[in-house]
């Protein structure tokens, strides 16, 4: 049995090479952003807590949440969570400040009212 088989039972799992026929053009060093994009925009992201390549995910998901103001976006909010350590699971479900260490993730600043000016 492999790692996806438990979840190919209850849902539809597509991998990057289902999409080849798109992206046969696209140089493969780039692979790893077209990942972050597809999983940027899903209803519901897990990743891992200090993980650079989660932060981005996070933060494109902050981006997207701002410019189509899904639930929660006013507050910072995105549907992201972490799947250890166990007290960071739901970090991006309520909005928390700017804390050290400070490349560990994506803070609501980064999106919240980015289109706005110092004096708005």
């Amino acid at each position: 049995m492999t790692y996806f088989e438990p979840f190919k039972k209850e849902y539809q799992i597509y991998f990057l090479n289902d999409f080849q026929i798109f992206i046969e053009d696209v140089n493969s060093n780039f692979y790893g952003l077209v990942d972050q994009l597809i999983a940027a925009r899903g209803d519901i992201f897990i990743g891992t807590h200090y993980s650079t390549f989660t932060a981005y995910i996070n933060r494109l998901r902050g981006y997207y949440s701002w410019r189509d103001k899904t639930d929660g976006y006013e507050k910072g909010r995105v549907a992201s969570y972490y799947f250890n350590p166990p007290n960071n699971k739901f970090k991006h479900d309520q909005y928390f400040a700017i804390s050290s260490p400070f490349w560990a993730y994506e803070f609501p600043e980064a999106w919240y009212d980015l289109d706005k000016g110092i004096d708005q």
